[in-house]
Formats: C-alpha cells, sequence, structure tokens
C-alpha cells in the first residue's frame, strides 16, 4: 500500500475554504431549496396531514407567491383555497385567530374583521368548499380562472334549515379567499395574514398585494353544490302522497331583500334541480348577476293542479312571514307549474 501524504495549506487557502463549503451546499438540491418556492411549499401543504401544517404551509406559499403575482397568480390563487378550506371548527380544521409555524416562517392568521364591502360575514359558513369537490362538474367553472383569490363555495347550514325555507343540506354562495401579508413590528413576531372572503357577485375587485385587483370567481359552481334528486321527479308523479313532505319554497341562494326574487316552478314529472343551469347562466351574466336571487317551489306533480296552486300560494304566505321585506317577485314556471 502507498503512504498518504499530507501537504500543509497555504493560509490564504483556508480563507476560500467556507466560500467554497456555501457554494457546494448551493448546488445541492435539497428539500430545504425546494420550500422556498411557492409551488413547493404547497405541494407540502398537500402532502401534510394534520389540518395545522395544511394552514401553514398553504400561508407560506401564498406569502411567497405575492411576491411575485405576476408569474404566481395561479399558485397564489390555489394557496387560497387550500387555507380557507382548512379553516372552521366545523369542518374539522383550525379556529382563527391562530398561529402556525412553519420552516419557512411562522404566521398569525385572522379573519378580516373590518367587513370591507362586498364581504361575506367569515362565521355565516358551516364549511368552505374547493369547486372540485362540487359533484355536478358541469356547474363547475373550467380552470384556470381569471383574476386573483382562491374560489370556493361557501355552505350555509343553520340548526333548522327548513324554518328558514332553505334545504335540509343547507344554503350555498360563491366566495373568493384572499389573504393579504403584513411584516411584523418586531423581529421575531409572527407576520400577520389577514383573510377576507368576498362575495364575487357583490364586489369583483380588492386590495391583494398593496394593489387594486380583479377578483376570480366561479358563479355557477354554488348550484352544482345541490344533491342530484335521482329518480324524485317520476316518484313525485306516481306517488304523490309519499312526497309532500318535499313540498314548499326554498332559497337556492341566501337571502338578500335587495335582489329580486326569481321563483322558479318545475313541470309534470319534474324536479326543482332542473333549472340550476339556468340560474347559473343568469348569475354568471356580466350585466345580471348579483341583481337576482333564485328560490324553487317543489311539489310532487302526481297532485291536481288546483291543489299544487293551492299549495304555492299557502307557501307563498309564509315567504312573506319569514321574509316581510320581500318584493317584486318574479315568478317562472312550466308545463304543469301552473299556478
Amino acid at each position: 500500500m502507498g503512504m498518504l501524504t499530507f501537504r500543509r495549506l497555504n493560509p490564504s487557502a483556508l480563507v476560500l475554504l467556507p466560500l467554497l463549503c456555501a457554494l457546494a451546499s448551493c448546488a445541492t438540491p435539497g428539500l430545504g431549496t425546494r420550500q422556498e418556492t411557492a409551488e413547493a411549499l404547497l405541494a407540502e401543504a398537500h402532502h401534510a396531514k394534520e389540518p395545522a401544517a395544511q394552514i401553514g404551509f398553504a400561508l407560506a406559499a401564498a406569502d411567497k407567491a405575492a411576491g411575485n403575482l405576476g408569474d404566481e397568480r395561479l399558485t397564489y390563487n390555489a394557496a387560497c383555497v387550500e387555507l380557507a378550506a382548512r379553516v372552521g371548527a366545523s369542518s374539522g380544521g383550525a379556529s382563527l385567530p391562530a398561529t402556525f409555524s412553519t420552516p419557512s416562517g411562522t404566521y398569525r392568521l385572522e379573519f378580516n374583521t373590518d367587513r370591507p364591502s362586498g364581504a361575506w360575514d367569515p362565521s355565516y359558513f358551516a364549511k368552505l368548499l374547493p369547486t372540485d369537490e362540487i359533484a355536478n362538474k358541469r356547474l363547475v367553472s373550467k380552470a384556470p380562472l381569471s383574476g386573483y383569490g382562491g374560489a370556493l363555495v361557501g355552505v350555509s347550514l343553520p340548526p333548522n334549515p327548513r324554518q328558514l325555507l332553505l334545504p335540509k343540506v343547507g344554503v350555498s354562495a360563491p366566495v373568493t379567499a384572499v389573504v393579504n401579508f403584513s411584516k411584523p413590528a418586531r423581529s421575531g413576531d409572527p407576520v400577520r395574514a389577514v383573510l377576507t372572503l368576498y362575495d364575487p357577485a357583490k364586489q369583483n375587485s380588492a386590495l391583494i398585494a398593496g394593489e387594486k385587483r380583479p377578483l376570480a370567481a366561479d358563479l355557477t359552481a354554488p348550484f352544482g353544490y345541490y344533491p342530484n334528486p335521482g329518480e324524485a321527479g317520476i316518484l313525485g308523479m306516481l306517488l304523490p302522497g309519499e312526497y309532500l313532505e318535499k313540498e314548499g319554497f326554498f332559497l337556492v341562494q341566501p337571502y338578500d331583500r335587495k335582489k329580486i326574487p326569481i321563483v322558479f316552478v318545475h313541470g309534470l314529472g319534474s324536479v326543482p334541480q332542473t333549472w340550476l343551469p339556468v340560474m347559473a347562466a343568469l348569475e354568471s351574466h356580466p350585466a345580471l348577476r348579483g341583481k337576482f336571487q333564485f328560490w324553487v317551489f317543489a311539489y310532487p306533480t302526481g297532485d291536481p293542479i288546483s291543489y299544487s296552486a293551492l299549495q304555492f300560494r299557502r307557501a307563498l304566505e309564509t315567504v312573506y312571514k319569514i321574509y316581510p321585506r320581500t318584493r317584486d317577485m318574479v315568478i317562472i314556471n312550466h308545463s304543469r307549474g301552473v299556478i
């Protein structure tokens, strides 16, 4: 075996060693390097098991993307969807305000309590659903959406929904989630993150990363939240007596006394869900969105027309008792849906 030979290094070469080591570590890709990109941080949020970790990485991704929205708008939007869908104790997520720590930093997330124009009250919703979780894919807008912010479907589910003329599954609405960040006043404090839930039917722009920007919106997806009725229409025609409990008015959107109600009445062998594509088309029209609220009258079509008309009028009296400020109602009916 040959002998190892040691040579004395020139003192000037020792000065270069730390620099060479630093360059070598930068040239070697690793997890820490990948986590510094917004896209990789968002991937960490998707892979995380706990809601707190999901929200934390989504915040870090949104924060990173917010610094370069021109190129990372889609990542920012996806991060807003991820973190908004995970907040709320009712959905098994985290209640706000709360602090979330990640390898990229610590964040203090809170809802916007100032309630800017066109913003929802966060407490109104029992859950916020990403649009890719909506069952009726035909009513979900094709991605990617234009604009900024995360498009979701908010679901309000009060304890006794039928007392408010809501479906048993609750009532859905469009939501665009936006998160803004501000640097901490003192070193070591968490970054402040403020989450705002906008109603894109009422507000089409918002302050994001220091600039007023157009909001992303999926105004049709909320209509896809409602379940498929199956054979209820045919059975309601053949066995009307077994479907009387499903009769009455149903609000398809949150009640808003400033909007004109449009009541849809279905025809023979049909169900209220047949009107959902029509509602989606009206709500997504730039000149019409935000001006109307959509309701339906459900009834078993096997009953005599005169009896169904009587039930409609009785149900209408209930509407005016529960929502006495309702005015200027428009009724659209089809086939047997005469009143």
